[in-house]
């Protein structure tokens, strides 16, 4: 039985392994690869600090799914 192949719900390129890494909150219920989780795990310590805006946080999912879709 063959299987479908996952990618990665931000730069949509395959997955290393069949679990990935949870891709919240850039993006809710996805899963990402080990390298865009880098950025993701960034984001999540920004929401917890204190010095960065709701909207400061918005703008750096935008710029996460931007780059990663654009540039790789």
């Amino acid at each position: 039985m063959k299987t479908l192949e996952q990618t990665c719900d931000i730069c949509l390129k395959p997955l290393e392994n069949e679990w990935g890494n949870n891709a919240w909150p850039v993006i809710p219920d996805g899963k990402c690869c080990n390298t865009c989780n880098g950025d993701v795990v960034w984001v999540r310590m920004a929401q917890t600090m204190s010095k960065f805006s709701t909207q400061d946080v918005d703008n750096m999912i935008e710029e996460v799914l931007f780059r990663e879709r654009i540039y790789k």
